[in-house]
Order: structure tokens, then C-alpha cells, then sequence
């Protein structure tokens, strides 16, 4: 495998569509070169004070350096936040490079689109696809950035595009949930920040801003997720099929390209993290598994170091039965993202291929396709848990006399 320097899976390329800091001089001594309309050539003396050249984004201009979102030394002014140049990905040796030409009419669109030249590569006949490339309509094609890793490692400073004036009630503040959603007196609702929690007495609700389009509309140590429109503050009653996206907090399992990405959680240190299938997602460092929650256990996943890791292998699985999820759209047209309410598990229900009955005969009671979590019991029980859609085949986690929705909590905790 050759290591490059590609778009990160959690990114599209409408994310990419930020404006950077205003970093060079408007008068430079020698005008910049510029390839495809991107600028490649750069006279650190033209450059503002504290900025540097550095490449990124395909392109090489003035930039201000940065390696943290969290200490006041080395982040970035407000409104800003430090984002790795590129995320890392790997592409198969076997993986065919096309030609200039091929490249120019598969990918020109998307280079243009997010402002780092992209190659096209076809990776069939059983290669794995590269990791953080952008599939074209074709199957098998791809257009990847296959820049030298070096020239791409260093992180800088972005602005953060959501036109905000800074202030208190904003990114993170806590709100009562019970105060409700929009026009919550603890957020700043002026400026369309509203409370986000998972039901009416979530006590970790806090302020932020919803409808965002890209991590860059968020401040530093938040993504633009997508999420389920309900449960929320004000009900816990959840929608089906109906998302919507917020900025959220990059605790544990939300996607990263960099160490930089994860903040401290709950006075823990965070790393990025690769999973089972090399997406990134943020952890926390650990001792033992009994640190981390129920699904998941404390490993050293390849980093060095012992963190949190989802007992399933990764955050967002295959979209099948008993398979993590974020959001109902992770799960199909035929699945739900449930969670379970002691085990906190993100997991994915599907439709039963008959009506259900409260019984626990598969075949006859409920009908469920194959689960993704070998170890899990499988039941049809939207009757007892709200949370689970009617008709819809969940794992069910027992504990005394009574039982959850989870499938990868152990038996014993």
C-alpha cells in the first residue's frame, strides 16, 4: 500500500468549499504562479506576520500555522479553526493510474469543486477501494489526491464560514432541555443557535447551530453531523427516516482526519483514530474497558496508545441489522438507528419481513434478515421500546428481569 494524502471519508467535497483566512499580502513583489486557477508558487516575504507558505488544498500560498484547537498557544484566532491539510488514505499498488486526459474528464469537475487536484484511478478486480477518494458514476473509478504525504502535513487555519458575532449562550453552552429547542432562553437564538439534547431531561444538553452544510460552518472541536430530527429536547418520541444536520461536539465515535480534530473529553485526551476499516473517529484515552462505554472496550487500535474502540470494529457499520450507526440514513430505506437507554448503543434495527409478535420463535414470531453482531439476541419488540419503529427487528440486551435495545454490550458489565 503507498500512503497519500486524500479527501478523509468523513468529508465531501461540498465541505471543502471554505474560505481561508485572509493570510498574503495584496501587493507581492513577485506575482504567484497558478496552475487550474489554484495558486502554486508563494513569497513568504509578501506574507503577513506570523503566517507561512504552505501547501494545502492543492494549492501553495500564505497561511497561518497551527497545531491545536485547543491550546490558546498554538490555535487560531476566533472564528477560525486548525484543520489538517489533507486526511491520510492509502491506495492499493494495484490500483491503475489514468492518464491526463482521463483524469481532465473524470475529475476536473470535483478539483474545481474543492480546490485540490485529483487523479483518477480505477481500483477494480477485487482491490479494496482507496480510502478517502471520491467514487465517480463509474464503478471501480475514482478521483483521489495523490500528493506526497510530506507536502501535505502541515495544518493551518481556516475560517469558520457561519458569519457570527462571538458571545455567550453559543458553541457548547449548556441550555435546559426543558426551556425546549428553538427560542431557548440559555442559547443565543438571535443568531440561530438552539438547544440540542436527546430528550427533555438530558442534562448534557448545550447550544448550537442546526442546518449546517460543512464541518467549516462549525466552531473548533465540532462536525456537521447528520442526525435523526427526533428524539430531541422536546420529545423523546424518534422520527423514522427523517434527518436533519447540527453541529455537535466530536466526542467519542465522531469522525476526524487528525489528532487535532478531537478535543479533551471529560478531561481525557482524544486521538484519532483508525478503525477496522481505516475512518478515522475520535477516542479516549483509557486504562481499562470499564472507562469507556458499554459497546466498547480498551485497546491500543494501532496508535500507540490505549483508547476507547468500538467492540463492533468501527462507528458506522454496513447498514444491517445490529450495525453501528450515527443516524437513520446509515441504516436504509428498510432500517432505523436506535438506541438503547441503558446501554447507550447506537445500533441499526431493519424491518422484520413479517408482521411481529411478541413471542421469540425467529420464523414465526418476526422474521429478521442476518445480524451483523454474531453474539446478539435478536427480538421484535417495538410493542416494549419506543425508541424501536413496529415491525422492526432490534438486539436486545438482557439484564435481570428486564432488557434494552443493544447488540455489542457485553453480557456482564
Amino acid at each position: 500500500m503507498k500512503s497519500v494524502f486524500a479527501f478523509g471519508a468523513s468529508l465531501t467535497a461540498a465541505a471543502l468549499l471554505v474560505a481561508l483566512l485572509p493570510s498574503c499580502s495584496s501587493t507581492t513583489a513577485t506575482p504567484s504562479t497558478t496552475t487550474g486557477g489554484l495558486q502554486t508558487s508563494c513569497d513568504e516575504s509578501q506574507c503577513l506576520q506570523g503566517n507561512k507558505c504552505l501547501h494545502g488544498d492543492g494549492e501553495f500560498k500564505c497561511r497561518k500555522p497551527c497545531s491545536s484547537n485547543n491550546d490558546p498557544a498554538t490555535n487560531c484566532p476566533s472564528g477560525a479553526v486548525c484543520v489538517a491539510a489533507n486526511a491520510p488514505a492509502t491506495i492499493a499498488e494495484t490500483c491503475v493510474k489514468g492518464t491526463e486526459e482521463v483524469t481532465a474528464a473524470s475529475c476536473s469537475a470535483l478539483t474545481k469543486l474543492g480546490g485540490t487536484h485529483l487523479t483518477f484511478y480505477t481500483c477494480g478486480n477485487g482491490n479494496a477501494p482507496p480510502k478517502g477518494c471520491i467514487a465517480t458514476a463509474e464503478p471501480n473509478k475514482w478521483c483521489c489526491n495523490d500528493a506526497p504525504a510530506e507536502t501535505y502535513a502541515q495544518p493551518f487555519c481556516k475560517r469558520i464560514t457561519s458569519e457570527i458575532k462571538a458571545g455567550p449562550k453559543q458553541w457548547g453552552a449548556g441550555c435546559n432541555a426543558t426551556a425546549g429547542l428553538d427560542n431557548n432562553v440559555d442559547c443565543d437564538s438571535a443568531q440561530g443557535f438552539f438547544c440540542f439534547g436527546t430528550s427533555p431531561a438530558d442534562g448534557a444538553s448545550y447550544c448550537t447551530r442546526y442546518d449546517c452544510h460543512a464541518d467549516s460552518e462549525c466552531a473548533p472541536n465540532f462536525y456537521c453531523a447528520t442526525i435523526n430530527v427526533a428524539p430531541n429536547v422536546t420529545t423523546t418520541k424518534p422520527t423514522i427516516h427523517q434527518t436533519t444536520t447540527a453541529c455537535l461536539r466530536r466526542d467519542y465515535c465522531a469522525p476526524c482526519t487528525a489528532d487535532l480534530d478531537c478535543p479533551t473529553l471529560n478531561g481525557l485526551t482524544q486521538h484519532c483514530v483508525p478503525d477496522d476499516n481505516s475512518v478515522g473517529f475520535c477516542a479516549p484515552e483509557c486504562a481499562t474497558s470499564q472507562n469507556c462505554a458499554h459497546d466498547a472496550k480498551c485497546v491500543d487500535g494501532g496508535i500507540g496508545v490505549k483508547t476507547c474502540y468500538p467492540r463492533a470494529g468501527v462507528c458506522v457499520g454496513d447498514g444491517g441489522l445490529c450495525a453501528p450507526c450515527r443516524n437513520d440514513a446509515d441504516c436504509g430505506d428498510d432500517g432505523a438507528c436506535v438506541r438503547g437507554q441503558y446501554t447507550t448503543e447506537l445500533s441499526c434495527a431493519k424491518k422484520s419481513e413479517i408482521p411481529c409478535k411478541t413471542g421469540s420463535v425467529a420464523g414465526t414470531d418476526f422474521k429478521c434478515p442476518a445480524s451483523s453482531a454474531p453474539k446478539a439476541t435478536i427480538r421484535c419488540r417495538g410493542d416494549a421500546f419506543e425508541q424501536v419503529p413496529k415491525d422492526y427487528c432490534h438486539g436486545l440486551y438482557p439484564f435481570g428481569e428486564s432488557a434494552d435495545v443493544g447488540c455489542w454490550t457485553p453480557a456482564k458489565l
